[in-house]
């Protein structure tokens, strides 16, 4: 199934789904293939396996995102080994290492709305 593009090499193609649809596609899949830094965020917060393909226009945000989840054997420059997905990812370490990091973000925010009424 692709979702958001047409694809030859897929079953189905989604080309017009909404926000909802778009998460539900996710949040069923068994597994994700994607080339958008969208779609590795929400393999992640929904725990697939995933691989994602890179190219030049995700390459630092998601490049800097998988190092710092320790995912940067998610990455396939080119194609890629369908072994890939079916390793499993821990992602109690995954979450454990993104947590400070939302925090500060949930902070940041907090801050940020606090001083607009200050």
């Amino acid at each position: 199934v692709c979702v958001g593009y047409q694809h030859a090499w897929c079953d189905i193609a989604r080309t017009t789904v909404g926000p909802v649809q778009w998460l539900s596609w996710f949040a069923q899949a068994r597994y994700i293939v994607t080339s958008t830094f969208h779609g590795t965020i929400f393999a992640i917060k929904f725990r697939k396996p995933f691989v994602c393909s890179m190219n030049p226009a995700i390459l630092n945000k998601v490049g800097s995102l998988v190092a710092d989840l320790g995912l940067e054997d998610r990455v396939a420059h080119g194609s890629f080994e369908r072994r890939v997905l079916l390793q499993a990812i821990d992602y109690d370490a995954v979450f454990a290492r993104l947590e400070p990091q939302s925090a500060a973000s949930r902070d940041f925010l907090k801050n940020s709305l606090a001083s607009l009424f200050d």
